[in-house]
């Protein structure tokens, strides 16, 4: 599965993110929709960076869901923040 094997690698943010929906979107149309929860498991899986690290913990540990939106705004903040 594409979604299990992409990395972040030296793509910009908006790019993985880009291609990473895309790609659940490509699934969604031949019936094999993935929900937001696992979604956000692969695109954090694919933050192979130790820069990213603590994000990823930090949304592993909560206790409350996360959306993709949400994501997307820590990670291009954080981001934003360690340049």
């Amino acid at each position: 599965m594409a979604l299990a094997m992409a990395t972040k690698g030296s793509s910009t943010m908006n790019e993985y993110f880009t291609k990473m929906k895309g790609l659940a979107d490509d699934m969604a149309s031949a019936d094999k929709r993935i929900e937001d929860d696992e979604l956000i498991a692969y695109i954090l899986t694919g933050l192979n960076d130790p820069e990213y690290d603590s994000i990823v913990t930090g949304v592993s540990n909560r206790t409350q869901p996360i959306s993709i939106g949400e994501l997307y705004t820590l990670l291009i903040f954080g981001n934003a923040i360690r340049n």
